[in-house]
């Protein structure tokens, strides 16, 4: 029975980001394409009426991240905030590089008890830059001391890697100084052979394998695990259809048109295209989409115990 439960709402507010991290989307485009990344901004009042319907005002928290660009860097981030300020918790997630001071005393005043301010560091001052390339310490160190001040949570989030694996003690010494909730996740994603971190700790979960289909993981959208909305103001069931490698290959993309949020609302998007799409994949797993077979979290939860 799929899961009518959807308390989060991931969005991607802009496709702009000053980093080049190896494994990111944007270098994928960049190096593999040779474009440049299409720039888009989200339309806020399409997402406002988007959620202005019956499950819109059952999601509490829009967690504002993307697998393209960083919210920091979204013209419109303090209009976005104001909008839904009323009715929604928010968490801001960014490399928190390359903004000024002013910028993060503004977002302070908007910040309220509830909200989360999620920091991705993967290392300190001789090695953050490794994987977070372009990022400028400094200026990170002017946001991370600001939003520690804020009524906000702050979260300090490392991905495993070579150059910081034998350093989480050193980190999380260093980010409860600014009195953040350390917190670290293995990846699968690397972009550089020689970032590779021991095979412990690399998430094997998440690799993809082709050969491991439906016989292993059996694709259900029970979860509707990280639904998010692009920067192109598309609707995503779950995060992993967010980067454009996997995404233009898939059904999704071919169908675009219908999940798009503009003249629509999530009640009428989740009755005509989400909940059909979701029990189709359930009741017929064999045909669900390639992406699903080899990656679906709901299953490995399962498997888990999680």
């Amino acid at each position: 029975m799929v899961n009518n439960n959807m308390k989060t709402l991931q969005i991607e507010t802009t496709s702009r980001c000053t980093l080049k991290c190896p494994a990111c989307s944007r270098t994928w485009w960049n190096e593999t394409l040779g474009k440049k990344i299409p720039i888009n901004d989200i339309d806020i009042d399409a997402v406002y009426s988007f959620l202005d319907c019956e499950k819109g005002k059952e999601i509490g928290m829009l967690d504002l991240r993307g697998d393209w660009g960083d919210c920091i860097y979204y013209p419109k981030l303090f209009d976005f905030i104001s909008k839904f300020r009323d009715e929604k918790k928010f968490t801001i997630c960014t490399n928190g590089s390359r903004q000024t001071q002013k910028f993060w005393d503004k977002l302070s005043s908007y910040l309220i008890d509830g909200d989360v301010v999620e920091f991705s560091i993967d290392g300190l001052e001789d090695t953050n830059h490794l994987y977070r390339r372009n990022s400028d310490w400094k200026s990170l160190m002017v946001g991370l001391n600001t939003m520690a001040k804020s009524k906000a949570q702050i979260v300090w989030m490392s991905r495993i890697f070579s150059f910081n694996q034998n350093r989480l003690g050193e980190m999380k010494t260093f980010a409860e100084q600014f009195g953040a909730k350390f917190e670290y996740e293995m990846t699968h994603r690397f972009g550089d052979e020689s970032l590779k971190p021991s095979s412990t700790l690399i998430d094997e979960e998440l690799v993809y394998k082709p050969d491991r289909v439906v016989d292993k993981i059996v694709p259900r959208c029970r979860q509707f695990d990280n639904p998010s909305i692009s920067a192109y103001n598309m609707f995503f069931p779950c995060g992993w259809f967010c980067a454009p490698q996997v995404l233009y290959k898939s059904e999704l993309w071919k169908n675009r048109e219908k999940w798009m949020i503009k003249d629509t609302t999530l009640d009428e998007l989740w009755k005509n295209v989400l909940l059909p799409w979701a029990q189709n994949i359930e009741d017929n797993p064999a045909t669900a989409s390639i992406l699903c077979r080899t990656k679906c979290r709901a299953e490995i939860k399962d498997r888990s115990g999680g």
